[in-house]
């Protein structure tokens, strides 16, 4: 053959595998450049507090408020609640509308993320017929998949095929929707995918599938009927029951560590309240001993206990984790945080809007729902005349505890926004009080007392912190 029409026909192949490479680049789901359900975007290194206000957008459809959002490229794709649920597409840059899509015959909360590829993205809704594949440019169906409502039910994409659990838990193609393989599991809850295995939780079962043909490959018995999330990463991957964080070995599928939290009620759901990074992971509590939610945040590869912060109120939503930054909003106060994935300290706190749900962080800037309203927060361009919110207001005492765990002995961090008699106790983990800090009038001020365990036993304290009407009860652990 002539070398100018054998260099034009490799020519003509790498165009077309160029265009099949551009349909199938995608984003994953969890969560906007977090692969594998980590909720942790490893790409981003910009975004960091202090944080302003610099997008705003009210979705031109009036169905209801929006539920979950998705952002690749400089596309956002909106999920919003209404009958029908619907979907709303818009530039990020421009702040134009370019399509909305209705549901068929959805209602209620839609509560799905929308997954993108660079040319497609997918939409379901609750009590839906199933799963629409929509060309992103116009919002024109590609195809459809009936499989059923797709409440909390999310499309994992694995380069050219993707993985969700309907009627049936499915394999599909992503060009076309086509079933590749499909097993007869109907539980709630969204997989977790690796090069090998998918992963769900559900039917009280932990199930390991092979990816290329569904064959169940492992299976262990587990307590939650189908709403737990989980998470994987090269070594592990890691579940949650209803008291406890569990870690499981890749190569072994033994148990590598177990942390429990008795008398804590942990926030198992199908929206995955498991973060992690390459060396923590973070977790949230639906309500603790005295009925408030919580962030914790583990040591990845022990299980160790490193830090938590405690807020008013019970269920806090999953978080995301972005440069050294864990993001997360407590439904009850309906603020947004931001906290030091290392430390614990709070660096970031708004409380403008009413938010809710998962944020997300994509292209620099941290996005999150508030009623019908996107607002959207980027580093700061001038610190002069700028008071960060950095302390939640209308809360009586915030107390923070670090290193913890400690040995031998812990700093107690904590704020009063008002003048008040403070208490300081110690309790131990059967409720005996073990010493009395600190007692006394203090004004409005940032204060720290040390706790001194040099002469108590390894095991679980407790901080239980009074400033008048306001009460906190927080956990260290004494490892010596």
């Amino acid at each position: 053959m002539d070398s100018r029409v054998c260099q034009f026909a490799w020519l003509c192949i790498l165009i077309v595998l160029c265009s099949v490479g551009a349909l199938f680049s995608q984003n994953w789901v969890m969560l906007n450049y977090c692969k594998e359900r980590t909720s942790f975007n490893d790409q981003e290194k910009l975004l960091y507090p202090p944080l302003e206000e610099k997008f705003t957008y009210r979705p031109k459809s009036s169905a209801g408020s929006i539920s979950n959002l998705s952002l690749y490229e400089q596309i956002l794709c909106a999920s919003i609640q209404g009958t029908p649920n619907s979907l709303e597409v818009l530039n990020v840059e421009t702040k134009d509308t370019l399509w909305t899509f209705s549901l068929a015959e959805s209602r209620g909360s839609m509560s799905f993320l929308v997954a993108q590829t660079g040319q497609l993205c997918f939409a379901g809704g609750q009590y839906g017929k199933g799963l629409y594949a929509l060309d992103k440019t116009n919002g024109e169906p590609v195809w459809f998949k009936e499989i059923g409502s797709l409440y909390t039910k999310h499309l994992i994409l694995d380069d050219e095929q993707a993985f969700i659990l309907a009627d049936s838990l499915y394999c599909i193609r992503i060009g076309d929707g086509s079933t590749i393989w499909s097993s007869d599991m109907t539980f709630q809850g969204t997989p977790a995918v690796d090069e090998k295995y998918v992963y769900l939780v559900g039917s009280y079962k932990i199930h390991i599938l092979d990816k290329t043909n569904g064959e169940v490959k492992w299976s262990r018995p587990h307590p939650e009927r189908g709403c737990a999330g989980i998470t994987v990463d090269d070594q592990c991957f890691y579940t949650l029951s209803n008291d406890s964080v569990l870690a499981y070995n890749k190569e072994t599928w033994d148990l590598k560590w177990h942390h429990v939290r008795p008398g804590d009620t942990l926030q198992v759901n199908c929206g995955n309240s498991l973060a992690i990074t390459d060396d923590k992971l973070c977790f949230t509590i639906r309500n603790d001993v005295n009925g408030n939610g919580q962030l914790v945040t583990l040591d990845k590869t022990s299980g160790q206990f490193i830090w938590e912060h405690t807020f008013q109120g019970k269920y806090v939503f999953a978080p995301v984790i972005a440069n050294g930054v864990v993001y997360v909003i407590p439904a009850a106060e309906r603020a947004l945080y931001g906290f030091d994935i290392t430390t614990g300290e709070q660096l970031f706190y708004d409380n403008t809007y009413r938010y809710r749900y998962q944020p997300i962080v994509a292209n620099h800037m941290l996005y999150a729902q508030a009623g019908n309203q996107i607002i959207g927060f980027g580093n700061t361009e001038t610190h002069v005349n700028r008071t960060p919110k950095s302390t939640p207001e209308g809360l009586g005492l915030i107390v923070q505890t670090y290193p913890n765990p400690f040995n031998a002995t812990t700093t107690i961090r904590f704020t009063l926004m008002e003048d008040e008699q403070v208490t300081l106790r110690i309790y131990n983990h059967l409720g005996q009080e073990i010493s009395t800090l600190l007692k006394e009038y203090r004004a409005a001020g940032e204060y720290q007392v040390k706790f001194d365990g040099s002469d108590l036993p390894s095991g679980l304290y407790f901080i239980d912190a009074q400033a008048g009407a306001v009460r906190s009860l927080t956990k260290c652990m004494l490892i010596k």
